[in-house]
């Protein structure tokens, strides 16, 4: 299993052999960057074979790119009903691997009106990416995964974190800014958090980087 970030918020995910890009086209807002032109052009030369969106934000979507993608390859993609061209609110599988929306809640009050899935992806690993759902909403799921590719906020407090260790085995960081434009000093609390418990789930991969999970 394979994990490249691709953007600020966006992954690609290779799994059994099925690429599945996640938020991954997206454009950059504030502090969080968007999909590398060159890595764009990557992506659109050699397309996943599944394409998934949260929800419509900026820093999560790019309407032109996703366009661009439906009519190069004739697939329809996964996300809320909102998106600006055919979306699948369902279930799809690719050979073994099938990805399953599940409808969360945005971060933040001002946020909640807004739709919004996460992503359940199943194959010989068990995988959630979060988008931007808020943490407190998986207090006590039972569903148990093998990784879990979340923002920020799910280790920005103690509380947030130690229920995101209960939640899956390997914790990857995503939505972070680039260390060195990070108005908000979210490196340093998520650092000072992490620290206390369960430091070696947490991996952060950089811009560009690729993971490679057993």
């Amino acid at each position: 299993m394979k994990i490249q970030r691709v953007a600020g918020a966006g992954v690609l995910l290779e799994l059994d052999g099925v690429r599945l890009l996640l938020d991954g086209f997206c454009n950059g807002e504030g502090p969080y960057v968007g999909t590398p032109e060159h890595l764009a052009e990557s992506l659109l030369s050699d397309p996943p074979h599944i394409l998934a969106f949260t929800h419509i934000h900026a820093d999560h979507f790019s309407g032109p790119l996703a366009e661009q993608y439906c009519k190069q390859t004739l697939r329809p993609i996964l996300g809320p009903e909102n998106l600006p061209c055919k979306a699948l609110c369902h279930g799809i599988a690719v050979g073994q691997v099938s990805i399953r929306p599940v409808k969360s809640r945005h971060i933040g009050k001002e946020y909640q009106h807004v739709p919004h899935y996460s992503y359940e992806i199943r194959g010989s690993r068990n995988i959630w990416f979060m988008g931007d759902a808020t943490p407190a909403q998986w207090h006590g799921l039972q569903e148990h995964a093998d990784v879990i590719i979340a923002p920020f906020a799910y280790a920005l407090s103690d509380s947030a974190w130690k229920m995101t260790c209960a939640l899956a085995d390997q914790v990857v960081l995503v939505h972070m800014p680039l260390q060195e434009n990070d108005p908000d000093s979210l490196w340093p609390q998520v650092e000072a958090v992490t620290e206390k418990h369960c430091r070696s789930k947490l991996l952060i991969p950089e811009l560009e980087e690729i993971i490679e999970l057993p």
